[in-house]
């Protein structure tokens, strides 16, 4: 997290700059300060006591203050909540995934997650963790908050599973769902009680889906699903292009088709020479639109099985 560091050294010993200094740090970090982050600024402990008394430091919890007012915003308390156990712990589980905009959190505690074992405060909700790797931290909005995969692992272990599937959908239209930092952090916690509600929830989304683009490409992963048909690889490379679908054995491709893919002449042009050089390669080659894949699956359906085209488009 960016800290007090940033700040020049002898721009602190002023107390007209060291409280500008202050003003701005508590600026980017929500209207809180942790102590250690006071001291670093120049203030003695002595002199916060004083602004304390006079209540131009007000307590949030032990070691963190509200500067000016307690007219703390949510993200304040959030990240007050963090300072409470020191620099290495994060915000996480309901929390986290508030922060991340996965879901809803109204209640009045924040989930903190640290390695040290610590006992909660009003509150706040301490987690205690056996160790913290590296690649589960991650900061958001200036906040130390667990990452996504680490969120979503700790809410599958508390949360209802509909809850869990709708914030792995939520961080999927986010674009910010890897699959592989997924397996990672579920390789590396064996045992935890998160483990199979996780897995379980990420078949429910059609996992195939997590490799596509947006839009259309996750429509066809849907449409392959409900209608049984033979799961293809998506976005593989072919004679050195990148098709949409790819059938390797039946040498079948599909191209998913949409206005702002096509709406120049040199896109359109393009697309019609590959078509070209896959088809003298043995390839046949089978264009989608999202009107075809919405209205008229029957068809669909049929392009894309062994039936002669012919009677696809009678």
């Amino acid at each position: 997290m960016s800290d007090v560091t940033e700040f020049d050294r002898a721009m602190r010993l002023k107390p007209r700059s060291r409280d500008q200094a202050l003003a701005d740090l508590v600026r980017r970090q929500h209207a809180v300060v942790a102590h250690r982050q006071l001291i670093e600024l120049g203030y003695s402990p002595d002199e916060i006591q004083r602004r304390v008394r006079r209540g131009q430091f007000h307590r949030l919890h032990r070691g963190v203050y509200a500067v000016g007012h307690l007219l703390v915003p949510a993200k304040g308390h959030v990240l007050g909540a963090a300072f409470a156990y020191g620099p290495g712990a994060l915000v996480s589980h309901h929390s986290a995934a508030w922060l991340r905009d996965l879901m809803s959190d109204s209640r009045a505690v924040t989930d903190v997650v640290g390695a040290a074992k610590r006992s909660s405060r009003p509150g706040i909700r301490y987690h205690y963790a056996r160790q913290l790797h590296p690649d589960d931290r991650a900061e958001i909005d200036g906040m130390p908050v667990t990452s996504l995969a680490r969120t979503l692992l700790d809410i599958a272990a508390v949360v209802p599973r509909r809850r869990l599937v709708y914030s792995i959908e939520r961080a999927e239209k986010q674009g910010a769902l890897d699959m592989r930092e997924i397996e990672a952090v579920m390789a590396r916690s064996r045992g935890r009680r998160g483990l199979k509600p996780l897995r379980l929830a990420l078949r429910e989304i059609e996992p195939e889906a997590l490799f596509a683009h947006e839009g259309l490409e996750r429509l066809f992963i849907v449409f392959c699903r409900r209608h049984e048909v033979e799961m293809p690889a998506m976005n593989a490379v072919v004679e050195g292009f990148t098709v949409d679908a790819l059938w390797a054995d039946r040498k079948l491709i599909v191209e998913l088709d949409s206005w702002e893919h096509h709406k120049d002449r040199r896109a359109f042009e393009e697309d019609r020479r590959r078509d070209a050089i896959l088809g003298l390669a043995g390839y046949r080659i089978v264009r989608v639109t999202k009107r075809l894949l919405t209205t008229d699956p029957a068809r669909l359906e049929a392009l894309l099985s062994e039936r002669p085209l012919l009677a696809a488009t009678a």
